[in-house]
C-alpha cells in the first residue's frame, strides 16, 4: 500500500517537474522568437532606409547581408491643384514646377486676407532667363504665366502673423508633376518594412531671385 502511495507521489512530482520544465522551455523559445523578430525588423527597416537614401542620392541600393532591398520610383501625378505641403511663415518660399504646363494662368489661395503674396514667374525667352513679379493681398491671386517658355513659379508670403497654407490651382490646364515618389521595401527573414518618401523637384537657392531680373541678362 505504501509503495503504491509512493509511486503516486513520485508521478505527481514528475508531472510537476515536467510541467515546469516545459513552461520554461516554451518561454525561452518564445523569447528567442521575439528577440529574433525584433532584430530582423530593425535590420529590415535599416535596409529600407538605406534603399531610400541611395535612391535620393542617385546611386545603386547597397548590399546588406541577410536582407533584400527593392526600391521603386513613380512620378507624382499631375493634378488640377497642388496643396503646398508646408505652411509658409512670413518670408518663406515655395516653388511650383510649370514645365510643360498648358494653362495661361494659375490661382493661388491662402487664409489670411491681410497677408501679402509675392509671386515670381520664371521663364525663358530668346535664350535668356527672365522673371515677372507680382504682389497681391486679399487671400487669392490669379497669376499670368503665358509669357515665354514656362519654368517655375516662386511664392513668398509677407506680413502674415501665422504660417499660411497655400493652394495652387491650374486655370486652363493641369499642373505638371511636382516630384517623385520613392517606395523602398526592406526584408530580413520574415520581417518586411516599407518606407515611402516624396522627393520634390530640385529647387534653386533663394539668392537666385536676387540675380535674375525681367528684361535683362544674367551676368556673373
Amino acid at each position: 500500500m505504501r509503495s503504491g502511495q509512493a509511486l503516486i507521489i513520485v508521478l505527481l512530482i514528475l508531472g510537476v517537474v515536467t510541467t515546469v520544465g516545459l513552461s520554461i522551455a516554451s518561454r525561452s523559445v518564445s523569447e528567442v522568437a521575439v528577440s529574433t523578430a525584433q532584430s530582423e525588423s530593425a535590420q529590415a527597416l535599416a535596409a529600407a532606409e538605406a534603399g531610400v537614401e541611395a535612391a535620393l542620392g542617385g546611386i545603386a541600393a547597397p548590399t546588406i547581408t541577410g536582407s533584400t532591398i527593392n526600391v521603386t520610383s513613380t512620378p507624382a501625378p499631375m493634378a488640377d491643384s497642388v496643396l503646398i505641403a508646408d505652411a509658409l511663415a512670413a518670408g518663406q518660399v515655395a516653388t511650383i514646377n510649370l514645365v510643360d504646363y498648358g494653362g495661361n494662368n494659375v490661382r493661388v489661395s491662402w487664409d489670411d486676407g491681410n497677408a501679402g503674396l509675392e509671386s515670381a514667374y520664371y521663364y525663358t525667352q530668346g535664350g535668356t532667363t527672365k522673371v515677372s513679379r507680382e504682389y497681391k493681398t486679399g487671400g487669392s491671386s490669379t497669376i499670368n504665366v503665358n509669357t515665354g517658355t514656362k519654368q517655375y513659379l516662386r511664392l513668398r508670403m509677407w506680413g502674415n502673423a501665422t504660417p499660411q497654407q497655400l493652394t495652387v490651382e491650374g486655370i486652363g490646364g493641369t499642373l505638371p508633376s511636382q516630384g517623385t515618389e520613392y517606395t523602398a521595401v526592406g526584408q530580413t527573414g520574415d520581417s518586411v518594412r516599407r518606407i515611402k518618401v516624396y522627393d520634390q523637384k530640385p529647387d534653386v537657392p533663394e539668392i537666385w531671385e536676387s540675380a535674375v531680373f525681367s528684361g535683362g541678362d544674367l551676368v556673373k
